[in-house]
């Protein structure tokens, strides 16, 4: 019979990713039930390299059955990093999200959109709600 053993890491995420988890996330991962929503993103021009997305408020429409109340409005770079903690720490369930995270620890912006999806899920609603 093998052990096994937890093993609990410490590791600094760079705002740079987090704001590119943004990206992935409003460019495609989070398409199918962002747009329920109203919302604004804020975005800063970056000029050659595109947009910088800094964070998103929803709009939310208690009529609308499409939506789910966020519990942090407006999402924000802090809220990503505590997503991720929930994810890594398992408060929330992802593990599609987990899995890339751990693979993507140096680069955190190189999760693909299901990834983001899931992280910013979790920083609005401390849960993966849709899909």
């Amino acid at each position: 019979m093998t052990k096994e053993f937890v093993v609990k890491l410490e590791k600094t995420i760079h705002e740079k990713d987090l704001l590119d988890v943004f990206c992935v996330a409003f460019e495609g991962g989070s398409n199918y039930w962002i747009n329920d929503f109203e919302h604004e993103a804020t975005v800063v021009d970056g000029g050659d390299a595109g947009r910088t997305y800094t964070g998103i408020k929803f709009v939310y429409d208690p009529e609308d059955y499409n939506q789910v109340e966020p519990k942090h409005n407006p999402v924000t770079a802090d809220d990503l990093a505590r997503a991720v903690q929930m994810i890594l720490d398992g408060s929330a369930t992802a593990p599609i999200a987990r899995e890339q995270i751990l693979n993507c620890l140096d680069e955190l912006g190189m999760v693909d959109g299901d990834g983001a999806d899931a992280i910013l899920q979790v920083a609005a609603f401390d849960e993966v709600v849709y899909g």
